[in-house]
């Protein structure tokens, strides 16, 4: 299989982990009653998936840096779609952190079981700290593209 067929799978999925956080969060929060077990499972299967993803992209990243087969300019496009990927691989797995993290506030009773769930969204969340890099970004204040100082002086068309 490509790796574009397969990226396009992964992405997919974590999409579909996206859309459950809006299927769980009114039982998280409390204002849709549910029981408490059945968000925990579901908690579990998509911790499960979205770790699964992950592991699955970083087997992908490796296969574009190893594959000599990839022409250069698929390898540049893979790499820019795993790294949006990651992205939403962390931002799910942020998302889901801070979901458990109120329905240990709202639900003091059941926090402990909810405990792992946690650590597993953020360890996810770690995990995709090796593919997204550093951050290339400029700091705060700091000029987009420093204007150039070496350029010789204009020339008055008057004078010429």
């Amino acid at each position: 299989m490509s790796i574009g067929i397969s990226l396009l799978f992964i992405e997919k999925r974590v999409e579909a982990v996206r859309l459950c956080a809006a299927l769980t969060e009114p039982f998280a929060t409390g204002s849709v009653p549910g029981h408490e077990a059945d968000l925990l499972k579901d908690y579990k299967l998509i911790s499960d998936r979205l770790k699964n993803s992950l592991d699955e992209l970083k087997e992908s990243d490796r296969h574009l840096a190893a594959d000599k087969s990839i022409e250069p300019g698929e390898v540049r496009n893979g790499k820019q779609r795993v790294q949006t990927i990651v992205q939403e691989i962390a931002r799910c797995a942020q998302d889901f952190a801070a979901q458990v993290r109120f329905f240990q506030a709202m639900n003091p009773a059941s926090a402990a079981g909810a405990v792992p769930f946690l650590r597993l969204f953020e360890e996810i969340d770690r995990g995709t700290r090796d593919l997204i890099g550093e951050d290339t970004s400029p700091a705060e204040g700091e000029e987009l593209a420093p204007a150039e100082t070496d350029s010789p002086p204009d020339a008055d068309p008057m004078l010429m």
